[in-house]
C-alpha cells in the first residue's frame, strides 16, 4: 500500500511539474491561420499579433506579445490598439 501511495504521488508531481514548464515552450503563434480569422470577424478589424504563449500557474492565462489591432475597414492604415506586451487572465 506504501508502494502504490507514493508511486501516485511521483506522478501526481510530475504532472504538477509539466503543467508548470511545459506552456513556457509552447508557442500558440504557429495555430494564427486557425484563430485570427474568427477574431477578425467577430469584431471586423485587421488583427496582427506576434507571440502567444499559455501559462497555467499561478492562474490559466494566455500572454499576447506585439498586438495590433486595426481600424474599421473604412480607414484600414490607422491604428485602432497596440500593445507590445498584453495577459489575459481566465478568472475562475
Amino acid at each position: 500500500m506504501k508502494k502504490l501511495l507514493c508511486i501516485v504521488a511521483g506522478f501526481v508531481l510530475i504532472v504538477a511539474a509539466i503543467l508548470v514548464v511545459a506552456p513556457e515552450f509552447i508557442d500558440l503563434g504557429s495555430y494564427k491561420r486557425t484563430y485570427l480569422p474568427l477574431v477578425q470577424e467577430a469584431i471586423h478589424r485587421r488583427v496582427d499579433v506576434g507571440e502567444v504563449r499559455p501559462r497555467m500557474v499561478p492562474t490559466p492565462s494566455i500572454r499576447l506579445s506585439k498586438l495590433q489591432v486595426s481600424d474599421t475597414p473604412d480607414f484600414p492604415d490607422n491604428m485602432f490598439f497596440a500593445a507590445d506586451e498584453i495577459q489575459l487572465r481566465l478568472k475562475l
